[in-house]
C-alpha cells in the first residue's frame, strides 16, 4: 500500500524511524515548504526542527526515484574518507528511506537560500559569487577522476548500458579509463506526442513551435554531446535555490579569504595541503550545496554553465518588454546586466583560483557558455510543461540562449564585459564585498524559502487577506479600488494586501511605459478580484498538508476529473508526414513536430501514409494549463473563426465532477463542438469561473436544454455570485459572448477584455465621482453597452435557461 506523507502521519513516521521519542517530544507545528518535493517542516519541543521530504507520487504511488540519487551521493561522502571534506558543504541527512522515497534532515536555521537573498535584498555582492565559484570547484576538484563515484551511481551499467559503452569506447582510450554515458541533450526537445499536447497549455505549445523552427539552435544543442567531457561528480541542478547562504556570510567569507591568502603565501604549505585541508571547509560554511537529486558523473563545465544561466535569468526576468523593442527593454531592465557583471566575473575568478586545472582554460568557459544557453532552453521547456506562459520574456530568453550556444566567444565578451582572461588573471585572495546588507542585522529578520533554510513562516505573519463580499461588483470596485500617484494599486477593504507582486521601480520607467505597464497591472487586478473572484489567501492550514501534488497538479482530483471525462478524443486534420519507419511517423504543422504511433494515432484508412501526405492525428480529449483541466469534445475544438459563447459556473469540486458527468455525454451525443474547463486544484474552488463551458453561438439553442437538465444536478454545489459583466442565467451561472478578434484587434478572453475597458476608464478619470462615466465612455467607444456588457457589438440577447 502506498504511504503518502501528510501532517497527520509524519510524527508517527519519525517515531517509527527512531528519529523522535514520543514520551519526551511532541509536535509544536507542521508547515509546508515550497519545493518540487513534498516537504514538511516539523517543529518539535526542545527547539528541534526537522525537514521531512517525500518525492511526488503518482496515482499508483510511483516516484521518479530522484531521492535515491541524493541518498547515494550522501552515502558516498560518508563512506569514502577521500570525500569527507565535502560533508560540511552539503546538508547531511539523518535518514534515507528508499522504499517510501523519503529523506529526513536537520533544518538549518542559520541559512537562507541564495535565490531568496537575491530576490529580497536586490544586491549581488561579488564576494558571494566568488565563494560560489570556490564551492563548485571544491566538489569538482575533490571528485576529479574518482571512479568509485561513477560505479556507485551506475551499479548495473554493464548489463544496462553495454551497447552504449561500446559506442563511446575508442582505441585511443587508456586501459584503466572508463567509457561514460553522454547525456541525451535533445531528450524532450526533438518532438512531442499527441499525449504531450494534452499535458501542456496552448501557450506552452508556442515554445515548442518556436524551438522546432530554430534550426541553428537545435543543431547547437545536438552538438553538446560532442563537447561533453565527464570527469567528476556534478550536481546537474546547480541553481540559486539549491545554494544555502549563512546569515553571517560576510564574516565567514572574510575569514576564509584570510586563511586562503595565508595558505597561498607558503609554497610548501600549498604543496602539502590536500582537499581535506582547504580553509573554506571549516564549519560553519558560508555556502552549502543541497538537493543532489540530479547528481551525475559529468562535465564540470555544465555545472558552471548552469550557474552563469542563473545570473542571466535575474537579468532576463526583470525585463519590461510590453510595447518596447528588445534594445529598449534591455536598457530598462530592473536588474541590468551591468549590475551582475561583477558577480559573474568573481564567479569565474573564484572557480579558476580553486581549480586552475579546469577554471583557467578558455575552452572550459566556452563550453560553460554553451551549457548556459542549454540551461535557459531547458528551463523554458520545464516552464511549458508546468503551464507557465512563454511571453515576450521567454522569447528574449530564447534569443540569448541562441547566442550563448552558437557564439560563445562573443557572448563571453558581452556578458562579462570584456575578455575572460583579464578576469581570470586578477588576484582573488581578498574579494571585494561591495555594497551589501550587514549579514548580522539586515538578514536576521529575513525568512528563507528554501527547503533547508530560513526561519519558518507562520500564519500570523502571512500576507494580509483581501476577501470581497459575495457578489461584489462594479459599485464595490468604483468605491474601493484605487491607484496612487506612485503607481501602487490598493483596495480600501485591505490596504496592506499586495495586489501587484512587483518591486519594479515604477518612477524610473518612461511615461508612456508607465501607463502601458499600469493599465496591464490594473486590468489583471480587476480581472482577478471581480471577474474570477480570486482572493488573496493565507497559506493552507495544517489540515491541507498532504503529498498529493505532482508537476503542479493535484493527483487525486486529476484522477477524478479524468474518470469523469467520457470523451474519446478527436482527429485533428492538416498534419504533414515528414518521416516514416516501421511503426511510427513524424508529422509537422505550423512548426510543431509530433511523433506518432501509426496504429494508435492514425485512423485505419491513413495508417500507411507516404512522406508529404496530409493526415488527421488523434488527439486526447483534454488539455491542461496552469489552472484548468479542459475537456475537448469528440468533434474537436471550436473553430477559431466561429463566434463563441461562454457559460461560467461558480461551483465546488464535487459540483465540477457532477457537471462533467451530466454535460459531457449529452454534448458529445448531440455531436456539438465544445470545451469544458474545470479548475484542477480543489483548493482553487470558490472562484466565480470554477468551470467554463465554451460553445458555438449557433449551437446555443441545441445546448440550452442540456444546461437546463444539468442545473438541478449541480444546484446544491453552486455559490450565487457570477463573474462581473456576465449575464445571470441562474444563481451561480453566468454567460457572455466571446469577443470577436477583428473587433478587439487581438484574441482576448471576455473577462480580460472587459477588465481592460474598466482599467482604462479608471486611469482616464482623475475625479473619483466621474469614474462610472469614464468607464461608460470606454464601453461606448468599443461599441458595447454598460447595461448589457455580456454581448458583442450589435448582438441581440437570445440567451436564457
Amino acid at each position: 500500500m502506498t504511504f503518502r506523507l501528510d501532517h497527520q502521519n509524519v510524527f508517527d513516521y519519525l517515531v517509527r524511524q527512531k528519529l523522535c521519542d514520543r514520551p519526551s517530544e511532541s509536535v509544536l507545528s507542521i508547515e509546508a515548504k515550497s519545493s518540487k518535493n513534498f516537504n514538511l517542516l516539523v517543529r518539535l519541543t526542545g527547539d528541534r526542527l526537522l525537514l521531512v521530504k517525500q518525492e511526488p507520487l503518482d496515482a499508483q504511488g510511483n516516484a521518479a526515484g530522484d531521492l535515491l540519487i541524493e541518498g547515494q551521493v550522501q552515502s558516498l561522502f560518508q563512506a569514502h574518507s577521500e570525500l569527507s571534506s565535502l560533508i560540511p558543504l552539503t546538508a547531511g541527512i539523518l535518514l534515507f528511506d528508499p522504499v517510501h522515497h523519503i529523506l529526513v534532515m536537520n533544518y538549518l536555521q542559520d541559512y537562507l537560500d541564495l535565490e531568496t537573498f537575491y530576490a529580497e535584498q536586490q544586491v549581488f555582492p561579488a564576494a558571494i559569487a566568488q565563494q560560489l565559484g570556490h564551492l563548485a570547484a571544491q566538489f569538482h576538484r575533490t571528485t576529479l577522476d574518482y571512479w568509485p563515484i561513477y560505479h556507485q551511481l551506475h551499479p548495473d551499467e554493464e548489463a544496462l548500458h553495454r551497447a552504449a559503452l561500446q559506442q563511446t569506447q575508442t582505441a585511443a582510450m587508456a586501459e584503466d579509463e572508463i567509457a561514460t554515458i553522454v547525456p541525451d541533450f535533445e531528450d524532450g526537445l526533438e518532438w512531442l506526442t499527441p499525449e504531450d499536447l494534452g499535458r501542456i497549455s496552448e501557450d506552452g505549445q508556442r515554445f515548442f513551435e518556436l524551438y522546432f523552427q530554430a534550426k541553428d539552435l537545435r543543431r547547437a544543442i545536438a552538438h553538446l554531446s560532442e563537447i561533453y567531457d565527464p570527469c567528476c561528480l556534478t550536481h546537474q541542478d546547480f541553481k540559486f535555490g539549491n545554494v544555502l547562504l549563512h546569515r553571517n556570510w560576510s564574516q565567514l567569507i572574510r575569514a576564509a579569504s584570510k586563511e586562503l591568502k595565508e595558505s597561498a603565501e607558503s609554497a610548501e604549505s600549498a604543496k602539502k595541503s590536500s582537499a581535506n585541508d582547504q580553509p573554506w571547509n571549516a564549519a560553519p560554511q558560508p555556502l552549502r550545496l543541497i538537493d543532489w537529486e540530479k547528481a551525475e558523473w559529468g562535465d564540470p563545465a555544465l555545472d558552471m554553465g548552469f550557474l552563469i544561466a542563473c545570473y542571466l535569468r535575474l537579468w532576463l526576468q526583470s525585463l519590461v518588454v510590453s510595447g518596447l523593442d528588445l534594445t529598449e527593454a534591455l536598457r530598462l531592465a530592473a536588474v541590468p546586466l551591468e549590475a551582475l557583471q561583477p558577480s559573474l566575473r568573481s564567479l569565474v575568478r573564484g572557480y579558476g583560483a580553486a581549480f586552475p586545472e579546469m577554471g583557467r582554460s578558455p575552452d572550459f568557459w566556452q563550453r560553460a557558455m554553451r551549457f548556459a544557453g542549454y540551461s535557459l532552453i531547458r528551463t523554458l521547456r520545464v516552464k511549458a510543461l508546468h503551464f507557465e506562459p512563454l511571453g515576450n520574456v521567454g522569447i528574449c530568453t530564447m534569443q540569448v540562449a541562441n547566442s550563448l550556444l552558437n557564439r560563445p566567444e562573443a557572448a563571453i565578451r558581452s556578458i562579462f564585459g570584456g575578455p575572460l582572461q583579464d578576469w581570470l588573471d586578477r588576484d582573488t585572495s581578498a574579494p571585494e564585498l561591495g555594497n551589501q546588507p550587514d549579514s548580522q542585522s539586515d538578514l536576521a529578520a529575513t525568512s528563507g524559502s528554501g527547503e533547508l533554510a530560513g526561519s519558518p513562516a507562520t500564519v500570523s505573519n502571512a500576507t494580509p487577506t483581501l476577501k470581497l463580499p459575495p457578489g461584489a461588483g462594479l459599485d464595490d470596485l468604483l468605491r474601493h479600488l484605487h491607484i496612487s500617484p506612485e503607481g501602487r494599486i490598493y483596495h480600501d477593504r485591505c490596504p496592506a494586501a499586495v495586489l501587484v507582486e512587483d518591486d519594479r521601480p515604477f518612477d524610473q520607467l518612461p511615461p508612456e511605459v508607465q501607463r502601458s505597464y499600469l493599465r496591464l497591472q490594473l486590468r489583471n487586478v480587476i480581472y482577478d478580484l471581480y471577474f474570477c473572484g480570486r482572493q488573496l489567501t493565507d497559506q493552507p492550514a495544517a489540515t491541507d498538508l498532504r503529498n498529493s501534488v505532482q508537476a503542479g497538479v493535484d493527483v487525486e482530483f486529476f484522477e477524478q476529473l479524468s474518470a469523469a471525462n467520457t470523451g474519446q478524443g478527436y482527429f485533428d486534420a492538416g498534419w504533414i508526414v515528414t518521416q516514416i519507419d516501421e511503426t511510427t511517423a513524424l508529422v509537422q504543422r505550423n512548426g510543431l513536430i509530433l511523433r506518432l504511433e501509426r496504429d494508435r494515432h492514425l485512423s485505419p484508412s491513413q495508417r500507411h501514409p507516404a512522406v508529404g501526405d496530409a493526415v488527421a492525428v488523434w488527439m486526447p480529449p483534454h488539455r491542461m494549463d496552469a489552472s484548468f483541466y479542459t475537456v475537448l469534445g469528440d468533434r474537436g475544438p471550436i473553430s477559431p473563426d466561429a463566434p463563441a459563447v461562454q457559460v461560467y459556473f461558480n461551483l465546488s469540486p464535487a459540483g465540477a465532477i457532477a457537471l462533467m458527468r451530466v454535460l459531457i455525454p449529452a454534448l458529445n451525443q448531440a455531436k456539438l463542438p465544445f470545451s469544458l474547463g474545470l479548475l484542477h486544484d480543489p483548493a482553487d474552488y470558490g472562484r466565480r469561473d470554477a468551470a467554463i463551458l465554451r460553445l458555438c453561438q449557433v449551437d446555443w439553442a441545441a445546448a440550452a436544454p442540456m444546461l437546463r437538465q444539468a442545473y438541478p444536478v449541480v444546484r446544491s454545489h453552486l455559490q450565487r455570485a457570477v463573474p462581473l459583466f456576465t449575464k445571470v442565467l441562474a444563481p451561480g451561472v453566468g454567460l457572455a459572448e466571446e469577443p470577436m478578434e477583428e473587433a478587439c484587434n487581438e484574441a482576448i478572453e471576455f473577462g480580460l477584455h472587459r477588465a481592460q475597458l474598466v482599467a482604462d476608464g479608471l486611469l482616464d478619470s482623475a475625479d473619483p465621482t466621474a469614474r462610472l462615466a469614464a468607464i461608460a465612455r470606454q464601453f461606448q467607444q468599443a461599441g458595447l453597452w454598460l447595461d448589457r456588457p455580456h454581448l458583442n457589438p450589435g448582438a441581440s440577447d437570445r440567451y436564457s435557461l
